[in-house]
């Protein structure tokens, strides 16, 4: 397929942009690359495909314009201008934010079940597929509803609490219920009742 392209970031032995053949899957490029480095972190890749990033473009774009048309008729209807006046400024926010935000377009991949066993779990790559893999991470970010949001050491030993702990725990506005985790391949940890299930980075 003339022209058509995926490109290997990080912990590469060749990193770099690799034309595509048809029927080509993604332990094929990696191969081709020589494979990983001995400072690889797998578990940390980050896959974006093109389609995904303009769904998720057009998603975006919906959403402003509902929060654009919320916004207006909660103006025009609120009776109390101080209570608007907040509103608006919230709903500004959120705005602001979702318009400077950039699509990544990313599918969440374990890279490492891939390359351990490439006939169950392998992926066809397409062109404009991105693949970065980090360099093995040391550290655990606490943030949101925590009395002093920080980084700490990775140590296998340390379970959940004993992060939040060491920031000082939970301030008392935080919804213990919701704390969830992100991994490094973008996964998330969720709480459900007193148990955790998989849907990295402790956030309150």
């Amino acid at each position: 397929r003339e022209g058509e392209a995926v490109t290997l970031a990080g912990e590469f032995k060749f990193p770099g942009t690799y034309s595509i053949k048809s029927g080509e899957t993604l332990m094929d490029i990696i191969n081709r690359a020589g494979g990983l480095t001995g400072r690889a972190f797998p578990k940390g890749a980050i896959f974006s495909r093109e389609n995904l990033r303009e769904t998720e473009d057009q998603q975006r774009e919906r959403l402003i314009s509902q929060l654009e048309s919320d916004l207006a008729t909660a103006t025009l209807a609120a009776s109390d201008s101080a209570d608007a006046s907040q509103a608006s400024s919230a709903a500004n926010a959120m705005l602001s934010r979702l318009k400077n935000t950039k699509s990544q377009g990313r599918l969440v991949i374990k890279l490492e079940e891939i390359i351990r066993n490439p006939s169950l779990s392998d992926i066809h790559v397409k062109d404009g597929d991105f693949l970065t893999v980090p360099q093995i991470p040391y550290a655990v970010s606490v943030s949101g509803e925590v009395q002093f949001p920080s980084s700490h050491m990775h140590d296998n030993n340390l379970q959940l609490d004993d992060y939040l702990n060491r920031s000082g725990g939970f301030t008392q506005n935080a919804d213990k219920d919701r704390t969830f985790v992100v991994k490094a391949n973008g996964s998330v940890m969720s709480k459900g009742g007193n148990a955790w299930f998989e849907i990295g980075r402790a956030h309150v």
